[in-house]
């Protein structure tokens, strides 16, 4: 079977059972998403190198795994991968990418709150796209430093709340406005509602008021390198104010470390 013809028919799978209500907008997105999907998770774990470390013979997890293909990538290029997700779909459409690449990986669903491993298991953690469908986001903090080893690495990644145009409807200022508007705003545009995505707006703020709001030891690493002199610079002056640099970019891309 066409590989790409594959990958859409277990996107519509995916959007049957998961987002039922996607309109056209959304159901074009999230194909053309998943088809690029292994494409995208290259150039994630290459970046994953470069602000993390080599997870060669490391162990790592990745919460909220979708359909598998980052952990394809990580998995071929010699990482120890685990992985939880909360949709059952999901977790059948991953395994199957993952052993028809012939790979081994410790996947696992679970109820969204308690991770089912043991306290500093993991030497680096990834989730991409996942904090903003959260319900629960200070449990998920609090878990990810329990499994997390001392001294371990955490790359979290979402939209940003700040950035004018909404990422998973195409709504131009909608993470802007109060939830009843935003909710009439969704009808207007024939898009699927807030609880269909579970989806919550967040900003490098929230977040990081969220972990020192509730005493989690976990400490932004601050990256103040760049090529481009006038990026170092502003770096630099974000991070006398304790702000990292992507918190005004599209998307928030932070490193955690959990405080040894």
């Amino acid at each position: 079977m066409n590989k790409t013809i594959k990958k859409l028919s277990v996107t519509d799978l995916y959007l049957k059972s998961c987002l039922p209500n996607a309109s056209e907008w959304e159901t074009k997105k999230i194909k053309n998403d998943w088809v690029n999907k292994e494409r995208a998770a290259e150039g994630l774990y290459n970046d994953f190198v470069k602000r993390v470390g080599s997870p060669v013979n490391k162990k790592v997890l990745e919460i909220g795994f979708g359909n598998g293909l980052q952990v394809v990538v990580f998995a071929k290029n010699g990482a120890l991968m685990s992985g939880v997700e909360v949709e059952s779909v999901l977790y059948t459409i991953a395994s199957e990418n993952i052993s028809e690449r012939k790979l081994t990986s410790d996947l696992r669903l679970y109820d969204g709150t308690i991770m089912p491993f043991e306290n500093d298991y993991f030497d680096y953690i990834y989730t991409t796209s996942v904090f903003e469908h959260v319900s629960d986001l200070t449990t998920m903090l609090n878990e990810i430093y329990r499994v997390l080893k001392p001294g371990g690495k955490v790359y979290i990644s979402f939209p940003n709340r700040l950035w004018p145009k909404e990422t998973h409807t195409g709504i131009w200022f909608a993470n802007y406005l109060p939830l009843p508007v935003v909710r009439f705003l969704f009808k207007i545009f024939k898009r699927s509602s807030i609880e269909d995505w579970n989806l919550h707006f967040l900003t490098f703020f929230s977040v990081i008021k969220r972990i020192r709001k509730n005493n989690i030891p976990l400490i932004v690493v601050y990256e103040l390198y760049s090529q481009n002199v006038f990026k170092r610079i502003l770096k630099k002056f974000f991070s006398v104010f304790g702000i990292h640099h992507s918190a005004f970019l599209r998307t928030v891309m932070i490193i955690l470390k959990k405080d040894s």
